[in-house]
C-alpha cells in the first residue's frame, strides 16, 4: 500500500498531519509498553497450570495462543510506527508542494517536520510456558486427583491480560478518533489510503482476525477469562478432594480411613494405611473431583482458545507493508501541473504564492510551454519568434522581478503581471553586451512551476 503523495481536495494542514503522526508515535510507545508489561507478568506466572494432565491440557492450546498474541502485537507495533512515518511524510510532501507552487519562495528547500522516531520493527520473545512444577503433597494413589496448578499465578496472569485488554482498547479508541478527526473532513487519495491502512490495524467490533490490534484486544480478554476459570476450577476440585478425604473415614474401612486421615493431617506421617486404598477405590472415591476438572476443560475448549492461534496469525498477516512515499521534486511538479491544467481548462489559471492548501491533482502534465498553447519549437525558452520579448519591459523585469539562477549559471528574473501570468528575462552575465538571452512574455504559472520543481531555476 502506498500513501503520502499530495493529491485530491483536503481540508487539513500539514501541522494537523504532523500532530497525528506524533499521536501515532506515542501510541506505538504505549503499545510497546503494554507488550513489555504483559511479558513480565506472564514470565512471573511461569508454570501456572502445573504439570498434571489438566495443566498440560490447558497449556496445549494456551501456549500457542499466547505466542501468536505476541507476534500479533509485534505486527501492530510495526504498523502503528509505519502510520506515524507515513503521516509525517505526507505532511512534508504537502509542504514541498506548497513551497514549489510559490514562484516567490526562492531557492532552497522548505522547512520540514522531523522524522517521528518510531520503531521500524520489533519481535517480542515468547513468554514462559504455562506448564511447570505443580504443588502436591498427597501420597499415591490419591495424589493424582489433586490438581497441582497454581491458582495465584493463574489469577495474576488473568489480571495482566485484563489490564492489557483495557489498555489496548483505550489505545485503539484514541488512535481511531485521531484518524476520524482527519478523514471525516477530507477526501484526498493520501488521506483515504491512510484511513484504509488504519482499518487494517484496528477494527471496531472485530470478531477476530480482521486487524492485529483489535484481535489482540479480543485475545487478551479471552485469555484472562480462561485463566480465571481454570483457577476457579482448581479451587473447586481442591474443595471436593478434601471433602472426599474427610468422607473417607466413613465410607471405607477403619484401617484405610486412619491411614488416609493420618496422611491428611500429618502430611505423610502414616502412609501405611494410605497404601491400603487401592487405585480402584481411589478412582471411585475421587470421581467427582475429576468430573469438576473435566467439565472445566470442556468449557475451556468451548472458549475457542485452540482456534485463537489461527485467528491471531490471520490478523497479523492482514497488515500490509505501507510504502510511505517521499514526493520528489518532479512528482510535486507533475501534481502541480495537473492542478494548473485543470484550473486553466476551467478558465481560472493559478496564482501561486498564497500557500496553505496542497494541489488537488488532475490530468497529464502539460508540455513545457510558457504561453500554454503547445507551440514548443525551440530548445531555448523561445516559442516562435513572434513571442520572443514582444511587449516585455526588460528593464522593469530586471529591476523588480524575483531573482533565480538557471542551471547553466545564467540569471533569471521573473515578474508577475497578473492573472497568473509572468514576464521572464534571462541574462548571461558573462556576455559583454549584457543583453538578455531569453525574454518571455505571459509565461503561465505552470511553466514557472515546472522550471522550479525540476531544479532548472533555483
Amino acid at each position: 500500500m502506498s500513501w503520502g503523495e499530495p493529491d485530491g481536495p483536503i481540508d487539513v494542514t500539514p501541522s494537523d498531519l504532523n500532530a497525528a503522526a506524533t499521536t501515532f508515535a506515542g501510541g506505538q510507545t504505549r503499545l510497546d509498553g503494554i507488550a513489555d508489561a504483559l511479558t513480565t507478568a506472564l514470565n512471573s506466572a511461569a508454570g501456572m497450570a502445573g504439570d498434571d494432565k489438566y495443566g498440560k491440557q490447558f497449556a496445549k492450546s494456551y501456549d500457542p495462543a499466547v505466542r501468536a498474541l505476541f507476534r500479533t502485537l509485534s505486527a501492530a507495533v510495526r504498523a502503528i510506527g509505519q502510520s506515524a512515518d507515513g503521516l509525517v511524510r505526507t505532511a512534508n510532501n504537502y509542504l514541498k508542494a506548497d513551497h514549489h507552487s510559490n514562484p516567490k519562495s526562492g531557492k532552497g528547500a522548505p522547512k520540514l517536520f522531523p522524522w517521528p522516531g518510531v520503531i521500524d520493527d520489533v519481535m517480542y520473545p515468547d513468554p514462559a510456558s504455562a506448564i511447570g512444577g505443580g504443588s502436591n503433597h498427597w501420597p499415591p494413589p490419591i495424589d493424582k486427583y489433586w490438581a497441582n496448578g497454581h491458582q495465584d499465578r493463574l489469577r495474576s496472569a488473568a489480571a495482566a491480560f485484563r489490564t492489557a485488554a483495557t489498555d489496548i482498547n483505550s489505545l485503539g479508541t484514541s488512535l481511531h478518533l485521531q484518524v476520524q478527526a482527519i478523514t471525516d473532513v477530507n477526501s484526498s487519495g493520501a488521506i483515504i489510503a491512510m484511513s484504509g491502512f488504519w482499518g487494517r490495524i484496528w477494527h471496531t467490533a472485530d470478531p477476530g482476525g480482521m486487524a492485529p490490534l483489535s484481535t489482540a484486544h479480543l485475545a487478551c480478554t479471552r485469555l484472562a477469562s480462561v485463566c480465571d476459570a481454570f483457577a476457579h476450577a482448581i479451587d473447586q476440585a481442591h474443595s471436593e478432594f478434601e471433602h472426599k478425604v474427610t468422607e473417607a473415614g466413613i465410607a471405607i474401612g477403619l484401617t484405610t480411613a486412619i491411614g488416609v486421615l493420618g496422611t491428611v493431617f500429618t502430611l505423610g506421617g502414616s502412609d501405611a494405611g494410605a497404601v491400603a486404598l487401592d487405585a480402584g477405590e481411589a478412582a471411585v472415591l475421587f470421581a467427582s473431583v475429576d468430573g469438576i476438572l473435566d467439565a472445566a476443560m470442556a468449557d475451556y475448549a468451548a472458549e475457542g482458545i485452540a482456534e485463537l492461534e489461527t485467528v491471531l496469525a490471520s490478523a497479523a498477516e492482514e497488515v500490509p507493508e505501507v510504502e510511505a512515499v517521499d514526493a520528489e521534486t518532479t512528482e510535486v511538479s507533475e501534481a502541480l501541473d495537473r492542478e494548473m491544467a485543470n484550473a486553466e481548462s476551467r478558465g481560472g489559471g493559478g496564482s501561486g504564492g498564497n500557500g496553505g492548501k496542497p494541489p488537488t491533482g488532475g490530468g497529464d502534465p502539460p508540455p513545457e510551454d510558457p504561453a500554454g498553447d503547445g507551440d514548443s519549437t525551440d530548445p531555448r525558452d523561445v516559442h516562435g519568434s513572434n513571442r520572443l520579448g514582444r511587449g516585455v519591459d526588460v528593464d522593469k523585469v530586471w529591476q523588480d522581478g524575483d531573482l533565480y539562477i538557471q542551471e547553466d549559471g545564467q540569471l533569471v528574473k521573473i515578474l508577475e503581471t497578473g492573472n497568473g501570468k509572468y514576464d521572464v528575462v534571462v541574462r548571461d552575465m558573462s556576455n559583454p553586451s549584457g543583453g538578455p538571452t531569453t525574454v518571455i512574455k505571459d509565461a503561465t504559472e505552470r511553466y514557472i512551476q515546472n522550471k522550479l520543481a525540476n531544479g532548472i531555476w533555483e
